[in-house]
């Protein structure tokens, strides 16, 4: 039987191809065959489970509906910054400081390990830049109230992201961001600033791609969790003539092209798909699902990370395990040395003092993985020839994804479980004193409710659960990422791969009893 050949129009598409280094004009120049067959439509689709599918399908479809998640939390931030600004000082009673350090970071984290990205639907920051972009709320079309540049390439990839990301956390160290109503107000205003801006000159969503302080460390952190949004079948992605997930179907009720430079039909990763479902709205094929697969298998199914995302883990592992117990310890004996040695006084001293022991943090986390990676070099590759560290580096770098996670949603249970139920209060003041927001005329209001456990037992055993679960998590990882290193390359041999696994697998062990024996009692001594 002869096969008509059709001939190839454009460039072709690779399956899990990212388009950042396409111009729009040779995007829309991709075709391919007519839709033929499909693999199975209804593979692992939310979408088409009962009730909750049916109601969910079309609601993901609308774009009202997807203002209307996002609106309420743009109106939460709105009274945040408000409350930083014009409300009180105090960190225990403003609502910028509760709402946004304890209520939304804590949301924000379980979102992540829970389900992936999805924060990024209902994510205000990122909506009003979109807004902006293209002078539109949620209706489509061609019209962009935006200069609709392309972002520069040598900016791309996540260093910016990292930048941002370790400059927030290096604020709020040194500077109290959580402890500050104040700069929690400014920290907002910042963010829509940039965002607005970023969208008012460039295309597509290029601040949530490129810039974001949260893009790295909720992408990648997003790849613990089992939900996704995936194509049924590539083969059909691979055959659609219009490829309308790339190019937007914005003229004919659908989306947008992918706003984050990727190409739907072939993402394999959770890494930079903000769940927008701009390809679910503009796929007329029904290509595009709403699924779940396997917890932890982003981690080791897909191909190692570049040097920018592996630093992104690392960075994060001396941000949260080792950061904090050297600001605990040494920060007073720093500054001591620092006003006998230097002369100088407050608040310089402080300040020199934590960015020391901060950066210090983020060093002591690179060069031991450096190290342990220069190890697994000499020990593991001199049969194929030596890899270089910076290749193990990147290779166990997803294995390690749920140790910072899991310290993180530790660190943040101290604080739901101190102080969380004051939550309801902290409304109250600030809707009953609008916009001011202070404590009962006496001042002796007590923050901690009655409901909340001040057992350090208890927050011990919740934080240590957490930790236990991300080195099973990493140790799992492990395991799969060396069973399956013939069909990926990740190594060269088995013996390779075992002197490889066993080196994470003692990292990441480490790094749990680490952390373990610091929330135990010495660094909250």
């Amino acid at each position: 039987m002869s096969t008509e050949k059709i001939p190839k129009v454009g460039p072709t598409i690779r399956d899990n191809v990212e388009l950042e280094m396409w111009t729009p004009a040779q995007i829309a120049k991709i075709e391919g065959p007519p839709r033929e067959v499909w693999d199975d439509p209804n593979s692992q689709d939310i979408q088409r489970i009962g009730i909750f599918g049916k109601t969910l399908r079309p609601l993901m479809r609308s774009r009202p509906f997807q203002f209307a998640l996002i609106l309420p939390n743009f109106l939460i931030f709105l009274m945040a910054a408000l409350s930083g600004f014009f409300g009180t000082n105090d960190a225990d009673a403003s609502l910028a400081t509760v709402m946004t350090w304890i209520v939304w970071w804590a949301f924000l984290l379980l979102m992540i390990a829970g389900l992936s990205r999805i924060w990024c639907i209902i994510c205000p920051f990122g909506a009003m830049g979109e807004w902006a972009h293209r002078f539109s709320l949620w209706e489509t079309g061609q019209k962009r109230f935006s200069l609709n540049f392309a972002w520069p390439k040598k900016l791309k990839g996540i260093w910016l992201v990292n930048g941002f990301f370790i400059f927030f956390l290096w604020m709020d160290n040194v500077f109290g961001f959580g402890n500050s109503p104040v700069l929690t107000g400014y920290f907002i205003v910042v963010l829509v600033v940039l965002d607005v801006g970023i969208g008012l000159i460039f295309e597509k969503r290029s601040f949530c791609r490129y810039m974001c302080p949260i893009n790295g460390f909720i992408g990648l952190q997003g790849l613990f969790a089992g939900f996704e949004m995936r194509s049924k079948s590539s083969q059909v992605c691979r055959q659609c003539r219009g490829k309308w997930c790339l190019k937007g179907r914005e003229d004919d009720g659908g989306g947008y092209g992918c706003p984050m430079f990727l190409y739907p039909g072939g993402n394999d990763t959770n890494k930079y798909c903000i769940l927008c479902t701009e390809c679910l709205k503009s796929c007329p094929n029904n290509t595009m699902r709403w699924g779940v697969r396997p917890p932890f298998k982003d981690l080791w199914a897909n191909k190692a990370f570049s040097f920018d995302e592996s630093f992104n883990i690392i960075a994060l592992l001396g941000v949260s395990s080792i950061a904090p117990v050297l600001l605990i310890f040494y920060t007073l004996p720093t500054m001591d040395w620092l006003r006998g040695n230097t002369g100088l006084s407050a608040p310089f001293d402080g300040i020199i003092a934590k960015t020391i022991l901060y950066v210090s943090g983020l060093v002591i986390a690179m060069v031991v993985i450096i190290f342990l990676s220069w190890i697994i070099n000499r020990l593991a590759s001199p049969e194929e020839g030596f890899k270089g560290w910076k290749h193990y580096a990147n290779v166990y770098a997803a294995p390690l994804v749920p140790l910072p996670l899991m310290k993180l949603i530790a660190d943040i249970s101290d604080h739901i479980v101190r102080n969380g139920s004051s939550v309801v209060w902290v409304i109250y003041n600030f809707v009953n004193d609008f916009p001011q927001g202070r404590r009962d005329a006496d001042g002796a209001h007590a923050i901690v409710s009655p409901l909340a456990l001040n057992d350090p037992v208890i927050i011990f055993g919740i934080q240590a659960f957490f930790l236990t679960l991300g080195m099973f998590g990493s140790a799992w990882a492990i395991m799969k990422t060396v069973a399956n290193w013939e069909p990926q390359r990740k190594f060269s041999t088995a013996r390779e791969a075992k002197i490889a696994g066993l080196m994470m697998l003692i990292i990441s062990f480490g790094i749990t009893m680490f952390n373990m024996y610091f929330i135990s009692g010495p660094a909250v001594a």
